[in-house]
């Protein structure tokens, strides 16, 4: 979700794209944006994408400059890492996601 920026509180905010996950649960689809910390549902990947879109906006308008701040910073940098299905990844999950994907396990490390 791309939103550039918003005015809040006599201050100009820049936002950068936003993350939207998008994950099958049982019948519904459930979506979250984890640099806000915000969620939805929907009962298909497209519904739940907009239910979201619908969340962050109303979040944003309600939120006040220094909560949008705080959280964006909380939310960190993220990557998108191609997974493939469930039934391929082998037993350590984690560990053979870092493989897969190709990225070092280093930067997972402390």
């Amino acid at each position: 979700m791309n939103i550039g920026w918003i005015y809040k509180d006599g201050e100009v905010i820049e936002l950068p794209s936003l993350t939207a996950v998008i994950q099958k649960d049982k019948a519904w689809y459930v979506s979250t944006c984890s640099e806000l910390g915000v969620a939805s549902q929907g009962k298909t990947r497209k519904e739940a994408y907009a239910m979201l879109a619908e969340a962050v906006e109303l979040w944003l308008e309600a939120a006040s400059a220094r909560e949008i701040k705080r959280r964006m910073k909380l939310g960190g940098d993220t990557a998108t890492v191609p997974v493939p299905n469930r039934r391929e990844i082998p037993v350590g999950t984690l560990k053979s996601i870092i493989s897969l994907s190709g990225l070092d396990e280093a930067l997972f490390r402390r």
